[in-house]
């Protein structure tokens, strides 16, 4: 996936699957915040500036023909300012956190057999938020912010607000907060609990075929004293979206073996399915078959990882989505999009459909292998990865390598190679072939 569409504020999942920490807010987190976010009374401002391109394999499919539909720039370049200014007022009582991005970018494509070359940049505001902390074991926070946690890689899968996983996460990812009311309890060093309500949109595009909805959850977790062994439970609902409930636990060996789960309980589901019907100007339509709010959908990851002693893992996912596309339906879903036959008005209500069907992936199983390496000297310090995603539902993969190396104590270069294999059909080919992403970033 081209980085037109990270710069696009994010509207389409990129096609690089990027090995990344786990995220796990442990009740050992939520009673170090005050004395973790709550520095001495002041002012500190840091700047982040990225220059970076990247070169791509557009690819001629039935879910992009002719590149119409997803118009991906075969070459980019672009610029980004980050700029973090956080405050501490009240005898650290109350954190202020402001986090914009400036960006800018020009990218070629090529278009319906025809080059095009557009310009775009634009002013976002990722984080934009205040917390108050009421107690040592009480904060509350309200604003432009994110809220992740669990020990999976792949995705957060009991977190129904935010939906990133790992094929966005890149060296020049930027989440854009959400505006929610955060509030985070802790009684003692093991048991924790945070209510998160989304009570506002904050403006950018609508993951999948609903208008917004106001939507909130209550996480519950208890951990061991190390934090390396923990469990949480999670329910929430939303004015539009079906309840859920949520499980996430993870427990480690001291042989270096490590074993989790993260995984939610939907009741209905309203992500958008391929259906035939006898309607011969739309062979194909897309429909919430799944909305019954007796029909249990899971969205599950049960995984592995192996540390070695030297710091390298080794980390397996397998990611069940009942909800998502079996083989068939994935054929469906990319014919509906040129079915001869098809009205005009048909095709473009089902490339809409199929862009955004609200689904964290299309087919029903994935497989997730990872590598990480540890830390390396090698005359710049240097961080490196390898992801690989498989569906089980076409065989299509995607395959990343990320290289990371820092020049000094400001400056760092970064690199993301994407492969990505598959019939035209495919879920993770459909696209593109792949691209290359490479970057400086500077820090003060």
């Amino acid at each position: 996936m081209p980085l037109a569409s990270i710069s696009k504020r994010l509207r389409a999942p990129l096609t690089i699957a990027a090995v990344l920490s786990c995220r796990s807010a442990s009740a050992q987190d939520v009673a170090a915040t005050v004395e973790e976010e709550s520095p001495a009374p002041a002012v500190t401002a840091t700047m982040s500036a990225l220059a970076f391109g990247v070169l791509s394999q557009v690819r001629d499919t039935p879910r992009n023909p002719d590149n119409a539909v997803g118009r991906l720039a075969f070459a980019t370049v672009a610029a980004q300012l980050r700029p973090e200014v956080r405050a501490t007022l009240f005898s650290e009582k109350l954190r202020l956190i402001v986090r914009p991005r400036f960006w800018a970018n020009l990218s070629d494509s090529y278009v319906r057999g025809g080059y095009q070359t557009s310009s775009i940049g634009a002013i976002t505001v990722d984080a934009l938020y205040a917390q108050i902390y009421l107690h040592p074991t009480l904060s509350v926070a309200y604003g432009r912010q994110t809220f992740e946690w669990g020990p999976a890689q792949f995705i957060n899968a009991s977190n129904r607000l935010f939906h990133i996983n790992a094929t966005q996460r890149t060296a020049v990812l930027s989440v854009i907060g959400k505006e929610l009311l955060r509030i985070n309890w802790s009684y003692g060093t093991n048991i924790s609990a945070v209510l998160v309500a989304e009570l506002r949109n904050n403006g950018e595009p609508i993951y999948g075929p609903l208008p917004f909805d106001k939507k909130a959850l209550l996480k519950l977790e208890y951990a061991s004293d190390s934090g390396a062994d923990y469990i949480g439970v999670v329910g929430g609902s939303g004015t539009l979206t079906p309840p859920w409930l949520g499980l996430y636990a993870a427990t480690e060996l001291e042989n270096g073996f490590a074993f989790y789960t993260d995984t939610s309980l939907a009741f209905g589901s309203l992500a958008l399915h391929p259906v035939r019907s006898d309607d011969p100007t739309a062979p194909i339509k897309f429909s919430a078959i799944n909305d019954d709010p007796a029909r249990p959908i899971i969205l599950g990851i049960l995984g592995a990882k192996y540390t070695m002693l030297n710091g390298l893992q080794f980390g397996f996912e397998w990611i069940i989505n009942t909800g998502g596309y079996n083989h068939s339906e994935m054929k469906d879903a990319f014919a509906a999009v040129r079915i001869p036959g098809s009205s005009a008005s048909s095709l473009a209500a089902n490339q809409l459909a199929l862009a955004n069907p609200g689904l964290e992936v299309l087919g029903q199983q994935q497989l997730y292998f990872s590598l990480l390496g540890p830390r390396l000297n090698l005359g710049w310090e240097t961080n490196f990865s390898l992801g690989y995603l498989q569906s089980l539902a076409d065989g299509s993969g995607r395959a990343l390598l990320y290289v990371d190396a820092s020049i000094g104590t400001q400056t760092s270069v970064f690199l993301n190679v994407l492969l990505a294999h598959g019939p035209a059909y495919a879920e993770h080919a459909a696209y593109s072939y792949g691209n290359v992403l490479a970057g400086t970033r500077f820090s003060f």
